[in-house]
C-alpha cells in the first residue's frame, strides 16, 4: 500500500536527533530532488536544519503514531506526543490552521513552508518516494515549481526518510 499527501503549511523544527551534515537516506533524497530539479533546469536547494528538523520529527510522529488504514485524518496530521499542538487534519482542510501554525509554532522558522509526504507498506528508499512523488501531480508541481507553486521559489529544504515515511519540507524565506 503507497499513500501520497500534500500540505502547504508554516511549520518547523524538533529537538530531535538533528545532524549539521546529512547521511544515509537523508542525503540520498536530497541529493535526488536537487538533481531531479537541476535536470528540469531549476536550481538545488539548500538544506534549512529548522526545515531538517521538522521533517525528522513529522516523519517520526508518523512512524509511531500514525495509522495508514485510518481515513478520518491525514498524513498531515501531527499526534499529541510532542512538544507540538495536535491536529488531525483532513481532507476537508478544517484544521489547515493547526498545521500551517507548526513552523513556527516548533521552531520559529522566518518564513512559509510547503510539506509532501509519502508512506509505503515496505521498507522505503528515497528512489521510491521521489518516483511516488513523480507520480503524483500535485506532489510533482511541488517539487517542480509548476502550477500553483510556480510563482514561489524554494529557498531551503528539509528531508527525512524513516523505515515507511519520507517527509519533505521546502521553505520561503
Amino acid at each position: 500500500m503507497t499513500r501520497l499527501f500534500l500540505i502547504g503549511t508554516f511549520f518547523l523544527m524538533f529537538t530531535s536527533v538533528f545532524s549539521q551534515s546529512l547521511n544515509g537516506k537523508n542525503a540520498e533524497l536530497l541529493q535526488k530532488i536537487n538533481d531531479y530539479r537541476k535536470a528540469n533546469g531549476l536550481s538545488a536547494i539548500n538544506l534549512n536544519e529548522k526545515l531538517q528538523a521538522v521533517a525528522e520529527a513529522h516523519a517520526l510522529d508518523l512512524e509511531k503514531y500514525y495509522d495508514p488504514q485510518q481515513r478520518k485524518c491525514n498524513m498531515h496530521s501531527w499526534s499529541s506526543h510532542g512538544k507540538w499542538t495536535s491536529c488531525c487534519y483532513t481532507d476537508d482542510h478544517a484544521q489547515k490552521e493547526c498545521m500551517w501554525r507548526k513552523p513556527k509554532e516548533i521552531s520559529n522558522y522566518p518564513g512559509q513552508g510547503f510539506e509532501i509526504a509519502y508512506y509505503s507498506s515496505q521498507m522505503l528508499t528515497p528512489e521510491v518516494a521521489l518516483n511516488g512523488w513523480k507520480k503524483s501531480t500535485s506532489h510533482h508541481e511541488v517539487i517542480l515549481n509548476r502550477g500553483i507553486w510556480k510563482s514561489i521559489t524554494f529557498n531551503s529544504i528539509g528531508v527525512y526518510v524513516s523505515e515507511h515515511y519520507a517527509v519533505v519540507w521546502f521553505g520561503v524565506e
